[in-house]
């Protein structure tokens, strides 16, 4: 076995294996070695810290069904965690805002604080997040709007503290059907949830939740 082989083999996984939803409560599965919290994140909004915990029989039974391949190490694996979100209360006693959430950890003990969690989680690194053409193209953009020079490089060279769960191969197919839709108040309003996936981890996919209030229009052939 080489070296990149075993450096492979220890490297931490963070995997959203299953997603289920029962009533109004998100069920996340997820393989966890790295020993550190998960959190949602969105850029200008509070961290939400959710809550893990082993995971029960009945949901290594589900996932067995789905992963025939692997029943055995379902059975024996010791870093399953269970993810369970109200989602009338994901943000203190209220919904999650309007925006698109990302899930990911940090490997610091004392996560990022502060009312706009992207951008505190953003520290001077050795290495940019863009490179070559993506760099040039980015600065170009921040200079249409005025920005200096010396603003856009400290800027770009800032890396992401967190680190994105990816999405396991298999879940990506059925996000689609995952949709949920809340109507309340007499069906005035609703509220909507979906799923979408993102690619920053290099070639990884990662998860998205998506979350939005909606008012029903009654004069929308006059919008037209």
């Amino acid at each position: 076995m080489n070296a990149e082989n075993t450096n492979k083999e220890k490297a931490p996984i963070c995997e959203i294996l299953d997603i289920f939803w029962e009533r109004v409560f998100l069920h996340l599965i997820v393989r966890n070695t790295t020993g550190r919290d998960i959190y949602l994140r969105s850029d200008g909004k509070p961290l939400v810290r959710l809550e893990s915990k082993p995971i029960s029989q009945e949901d290594k039974e589900r996932l067995k069904q789905r992963f025939s391949r692997n029943k055995g190490s379902i059975s024996s694996e010791s870093s399953l965690f269970s993810i369970e979100l109200n989602m009338t209360a994901a943000c203190g006693r209220s919904f999650l805002e309007n925006a698109k959430w990302e899930i990911g950890y940090y490997d610091s003990d004392t996560p990022p604080v502060g009312g706009r969690a992207y951008k505190h989680s953003l520290e001077r690194g050795s290495e940019n997040i863009l490179r070559g053409k993506d760099i040039q193209l980015r600065k170009d953009h921040l200079k249409k709007f005025g920005i200096k020079d010396e603003v856009i490089e400290e800027t770009l060279q800032k890396v992401d503290l967190l680190t994105f769960c990816t999405i396991e191969s298999q879940l990506i197919s059925r996000l689609e059907e995952l949709d949920k839709l809340f109507r309340y108040d007499g069906t005035k309003f609703a509220y909507t949830v979906d799923f979408t996936t993102f690619a920053k981890n290099g070639d990884d996919l990662s998860l998205n939740i998506n979350s939005f209030f909606m008012v029903k229009n009654n004069n929308w052939k006059a919008d037209l």
